[in-house]
C-alpha cells in the first residue's frame, strides 16, 4: 500500500461502546462487503440462491451481518476470500 505522503495511522485498540465513530465505521465496511458480494455473483463465482428469484445474499440488521450461500466448496471459498 502506497502511503502518498501521508502519515499511516496504526490502530491499536477498540472502539469504545456506543463511541460515534462505530456506526459510520459499520456503514463503510458493509458497503464495501455489499460491493465485493455483487461483484462475485455478477461474475459467477458465487451463485445466486434461486435462479429466478432475486434473493438477497446478505441481511444487515443493526451491527450483525449474515452471509447465506450455497453448501459448495466453491461458493464457501468465495464468501472466505470475500471476507
Amino acid at each position: 500500500m502506497e502511503n502518498l505522503g501521508t502519515p499511516i495511522i496504526w490502530h491499536r485498540r477498540g472502539l469504545r461502546q456506543g463511541d460515534p465513530l462505530s456506526p459510520q465505521l459499520f456503514v463503510l465496511a458493509v458497503d464495501v462487503l455489499g460491493r465485493l458480494i455483487r461483484h462475485t455473483i455478477d461474475r459467477g463465482i458465487l451463485q445466486q440462491l434461486h435462479p429466478r428469484c432475486v434473493i438477497p445474499l446478505i441481511s444487515l440488521y443493526v451491527d450483525d451481518v449474515i452471509l447465506y450461500c450455497h453448501l459448495t466448496m466453491d461458493d464457501i471459498e468465495a464468501a472466505k476470500g470475500i471476507l
